[in-house]
């Protein structure tokens, strides 16, 4: 850490603290780069670092900080702080700061996402070793690195701008939602594992009323490799009682899809035939429902609902 002034050193090697972060406020001033290269250091020496002096430093720096990435290898102070370990303020801040940072890569072509989906990853398997191969108890208390997924993942989903129902602060979102909406940005082994440990989360709303499938419906697939990852299907494997339900908006999930674009064979089809009660939130002309029995006029079970809930169609 060539860099690095040799009194702030002396200063963070002998526990002064409150020193230190006053000088290193003032040397920010004179190079932030330096302040950088005070940051990774911090970061290495995690373990004798209190969390309030990491979250202060950061804190007090920010968002020139943010700004900033090594010169060596492209890392950002989000990368350093995920290496590092620092808290889920310090995260906070940095992600407030500077929410592009999130999808910044390294030389390596790894995000800050990347990064933590490994890091997540390794923990886990650590823990299932440490309690004889069982996930059991991955479940029983909050997890900081998983805090942090959802803090990152929905700041890109609202820097997107490819889901028309969020609203509010980019932080907000529940885990499950934010995984869902980022799709192709959110590593595969993290969506995986979120899908897994967070499957309550399916019966969550957001502050404006929605499930993730509410969110999931919201967005048109605009690649085929979206389409190949697309979660509206699993959504509506695992959480079959939440297609009838409206947001705050006053829709389901089918009128979702259809006002985004999706097509009969990119989401409609799925919709309808996992809940076909879901066709009267459209409040159809009933001379439209031939038209529509005609699509599904391979699947009997579907022609069958739609015929219980629309007996007058028998007079055609």
């Amino acid at each position: 850490m060539k860099d690095m002034p040799a009194d702030l050193l002396r200063l963070a090697s002998t526990n002064q603290w409150e020193a230190f972060l006053n000088g290193t406020k003032d040397n920010c001033k004179r190079n932030v780069l330096a302040c950088l290269s005070i940051f990774s250091k911090l970061i290495s020496m995690k373990s004798e670092v209190p969390d309030e002096v990491m979250d202060k430093f950061v804190n007090m720096n920010c968002p020139a900080l943010a700004l900033q990435r090594n010169e060596e290898d492209g890392s950002t102070p989000l990368h350093l702080a995920i290496i590092g370990g620092i808290s889920v303020t310090s995260i906070r801040i940095l992600v407030e700061a500077h929410p592009l940072s999130v999808n910044f890569q390294d030389v390596y072509y790894q995000t800050p996402l990347d990064t933590l989906s490994q890091k997540i990853v390794m923990s886990e398997e650590r823990r299932k070793y440490a309690c004889g191969g069982s996930y059991s108890d991955l479940h029983e208390k909050q997890d900081p690195l998983w805090e942090c997924a959802r803090l990152m993942l929905s700041a890109l989903c609202y820097l997107s701008g490819k889901c028309p129902l969020l609203e509010g602060h980019r932080t907000s979102m529940p885990l499950l939602h934010a995984v869902v909406v980022a799709g192709t940005k959110c590593p595969e082994s993290l969506r995986r594992r979120a899908f897994s440990r967070y499957s309550f989360e399916l019966n969550f709303k957001d502050s404006n009323g929605n499930f993730p499938i509410h969110l999931c419906a919201s967005i048109m697939p605009d690649s085929q490799e979206d389409s190949e990852i697309d979660d509206l299907y699993e959504l509506i494997d695992k959480g079959p009682q939440t297609l009838l339900v409206k947001n705050l908006g006053g829709k389901v999930p089918l009128q979702i899809a259809k006002e985004s674009g999706r097509t009969w064979n990119t989401g409609l089809s799925a919709l309808l035939k996992a809940n076909p009660e879901s066709l009267e939130s459209f409040q159809l002309q009933l001379a439209l429902y031939p038209h529509i029995l005609t699509k599904v006029s391979n699947d009997a079970n579907l022609i069958f609902h739609i015929l219980c809930n629309k007996p007058t169609l028998f007079a055609f």
